[in-house]
């Protein structure tokens, strides 16, 4: 791997991992604070049937970025760092698929103040990472 790669790879992996920690909080918290400014309710007033629901939704939701993370970091250590070509490409699509689609997400419901910084961030740290895996192969000395 050049040192180019090495960075990107170092930029990938750190995006990955933030998006890990997102799914764990997901997992193990309740409500979002945005969320509780869409329903306009405190906590405690929503009905337990309804507060299964979000915990178990949450849940579901931090799950399966947990299983996307894993995918990604199995892309990123075996095919990405052997230098395949098409993992180049695949790693970072798939990581702005994903930062696409939550910030779709969030600007559905922008007034109520979603953390779209955040997913702004990571997606402004994985263009650099796309950039920076295409400088070319050369010896730097």
């Amino acid at each position: 791997m050049s040192k180019w790669h090495k960075i990107a790879f170092g930029f990938y992996l750190i995006v990955t991992a933030m998006l890990t920690l997102r799914g764990v909080e997901l997992m193990v918290s309740g409500f979002q604070p945005y969320q509780l400014r869409i329903l306009e309710l405190p906590w405690q007033d929503i009905s337990p049937p309804y507060q299964q629901l979000i915990h178990f939704l949450n849940a579901f939701a931090g799950s399966v970025m947990l299983v996307y993370c894993l995918c990604l970091m199995t892309l990123l250590c075996f095919p990405f760092r052997q230098g395949e070509r098409w993992a180049r490409y695949a790693v970072p699509m798939l990581l702005l698929a994903y930062c696409l689609a939550s910030l779709y997400a969030m600007l559905q419901v922008q007034e109520f103040q979603p953390p779209i910084n955040s997913v702004l961030g990571l997606m402004v740290m994985i263009l650099i990472a796309i950039f920076v895996s295409l400088m070319p192969y050369r010896k730097i000395s």
